[in-house]
């Protein structure tokens, strides 16, 4: 969903549909944003502060994002370990500066 340019002609309740949540990422608590999308995503600032090991891509690509920046290289990756209740599990993610939340859960 973020590499895509909405249609005009669709209705606007159906590009607004996120869930906003808590997790664990190791001892700190962040904001997460499940979109449906197709791309997981992780903060620069939370890989930085949380000492998470960067993996440069396999694939670079430019992402669109909705909002003033523009398109954002994603050039690194990383695993980032969330724990939601009892379930835990280390997501592969993208890394971008963005500062909606600091993760982006897009697809399963």
């Amino acid at each position: 969903m973020l590499n895509v340019h909405p249609n005009i002609e669709e209705p606007r309740e159906q590009r607004c549909n996120l869930f906003h949540m808590k997790c664990k990422v190791r001892t700190k608590t962040c904001l997460v944003i499940i979109d449906g999308g197709c791309t997981n995503i992780v903060s620069e600032q939370l890989v930085a502060k949380l000492g998470l090991k960067p993996l440069k891509h396999p694939h670079p690509y430019k992402l669109q994002w909705l909002g003033d920046t523009g398109e954002l290289e994603v050039k690194a990756q990383c695993r980032v370990p969330l724990k939601l209740g009892e379930w835990k599990d280390k997501v592969l993610c993208d890394i971008i500066l963005m500062t909606a939340c600091h993760v982006l859960l897009g697809r399963s």
